[in-house]
């Protein structure tokens, strides 16, 4: 695959397409040269330098805490004020920081499959996340329980692994030393996973943990009571994360064999073309490429169109949709929200409908919704848009939301609030699409693409191996950030007017519990 990957002017990594014979798309991605760049000033370092090395090797990493977690795709939201970083079904594995000398700790891997709790059984809700666990207990070259885990971990790094709603990815960071063998024990994940009855009812309980954390997050929680709304036949009204209910208790007493689901589930949907792999390291593009060849290609394809969901519509009936709920959060905070269901949009992303929407409506200056509802005392933030993550954006539809941070005065006159914003929705509607709005926010776009901070290793493979699923190859980096086409007849007119219809229109009112 001959194809130029489109970076920015100061970018000096280098980037190599390819297509293995068996369906898995890469990218790789060489610091070779900022590498041997940086070399000198690397040597002349401190002794204390030194020792900090050794004990990243060893996995102690003194005196700096674990890394952050996992982000999707770049968030699309535009935002004025804090968000809750809290992600659907995410682990994070391993002991090191991904934080200081970045030298001695950047190469990292990433693997993305498109397959997530869309595709749970009906008999088995949290299945697909079930089997990312799995995939860790071992394989036929590597068969010890968690082998990976431990290599990783005992040599400086940290592996994460995350299930969506369409996407499951794993990924992992290690010292550059380490790099070759621990992609060969990465690869065999996806190769040969040995799926043990004898590991199952460990890895339940840790799904079940998983969940049971994740009822104190009030993201989650709303998140829940959206998938709730679905109509009953729609993928979305599955419970994604599974636990002990649904995974061991529900299967024991109805006769499921969960080991022989999880295995069917594998060799239905761990397909190679349905896979997409990112790798970064210091080691330049055609050592790269011999190291991937060799561990990746032995993933099995199974040759088949992928199995789309696009077809399950309608999402919601409208009954349940169209209305105003109320919820007591967990955490202290008064907001509003507004969701609008829009079609799928990824086909979009040249010409980002949805992130024009959100850059106006999420506006924080003079004559934004924002600045009106700061100065009637009514709010004190406000987002718009969508993370681009797939619990948002995926192929059965997208989420538009629009949230309010309400003052004590704004939570009593929320039809107010509600004016406000239709006003200006309404605005926007009758003026349409603006060409030198649009070139204004492409610009902006391009600038911070230019000129951005650069990414560490493991934020860039967890996002690219994302990216790859949705961009042409040349546009992997840009696909998420940069504004192509201005074409306002095709999608941008169409999702201003969804947005103003209010019929696809979701609600939720939140309050403090002392407020309800």
């Amino acid at each position: 695959m001959s194809v130029e990957v489109t970076k920015s002017p100061l970018d000096e990594k280098e980037y190599r397409c390819l297509s293995l014979p068996n369906g898995l798309k890469v990218l790789l991605i060489s610091e070779y040269n900022l590498a041997h760049q940086s070399d000198d000033e690397f040597d002349s370092g401190s002794e204390s330098g030194d020792s900090e090395s050794s004990n990243y090797e060893n996995g102690i990493s003194k005196g700096l805490s674990s890394g952050t977690g996992c982000t999707s795709r770049k968030r699309r939201k535009t935002e004025s004020g804090s968000t809750d970083d809290d992600q659907f079904m995410r682990k994070e594995r391993g002991t090191s920081s991904r934080k200081g000398t970045k030298q001695l700790f950047n190469a990292a891997c990433g693997l993305c499959v498109r397959v997530g709790s869309f595709h749970d059984p009906k008999e088995l809700p949290g299945l697909a996340h079930l089997l990312e666990h799995m995939l860790f207990m071992g394989s036929q070259k590597y068969p010890g329980e968690n082998e990976f885990d431990s290599f990783v971990s005992s040599h400086g790094g940290n592996s994460n692994a995350c299930t969506g709603y369409e996407l499951t990815y794993y990924c992992f960071e290690v010292n550059k030393k380490y790099f070759q063998e621990a992609l060969d024990k990465f690869a065999h994940f996806f190769i040969s996973p040995l799926i043990m009855e004898s590991s199952l009812e460990r890895e339940i309980e840790a799904v079940d943990n998983e969940f049971k954390d994740s009822l104190q997050s009030d993201s989650n929680r709303l998140q829940q009571l959206f998938s709730s709304l679905a109509r009953p036949d729609h993928p979305l009204r599955n419970f994604p994360w599974g636990n002990s209910e649904t995974l061991k208790v529900g299967p024991s007493e109805s006769g499921v064999d969960v080991v022989k689901y999880l295995r069917e589930f594998y060799e239905k949907y761990y397909s190679a073309s349905y896979m997409t792999l990112t790798v970064v390291s210091e080691d330049s593009l055609d050592v790269l490429e011999e190291w991937v060849k060799d561990s990746f290609s032995g993933i099995p394809t199974n040759n088949k169109p992928f199995p789309s969901i696009s077809h399950c519509q309608p999402v919601f009936d409208e009954d349940v949709f169209h209305k105003l709920y109320k919820v007591v959060p967990v955490k202290d905070s008064y907001k509003l929200s507004l969701t609008w269901l829009l079609p799928p949009t990824l086909s979009h992303y040249r010409e980002k409908p949805v992130e024009y929407i959100s850059m106006l409506v999420g506006h924080e200056g003079y004559g934004s919704i924002l600045s009106l509802l700061k100065k009637r005392n009514l709010a004190t933030d406000l987002e718009a848009g969508t993370t681009g993550e797939d619990s948002e954006t995926n192929s059965c539809f997208s989420l538009f939301t629009c949230t309010v941070t309400l003052t004590e005065f704004g939570i009593n006159n929320v039809f107010e609030v509600l004016s406000v914003i239709f006003q200006y929705l309404k605005l926007l509607q009758i003026e349409g699409p603006q060409k030198r709005l649009f070139d204004e926010i492409r610009l902006i776009e391009e600038n911070d693409f230019k000129f951005d901070e650069e990414e560490d290793s493991y934020d860039l493979v967890e996002r690219l191996c994302q990216s790859m699923q949705f961009y042409e190859p040349e546009d992997y980096l840009t696909g998420d950030c940069l504004y192509f086409n201005y074409e306002p007849q095709v999608s941008t007119s169409k999702c201003i007017t969804n947005v103003i219809n209010t019929e696809g229109l979701f609600l939720e009112e939140v309050h403090t519990c002392t407020c309800m």
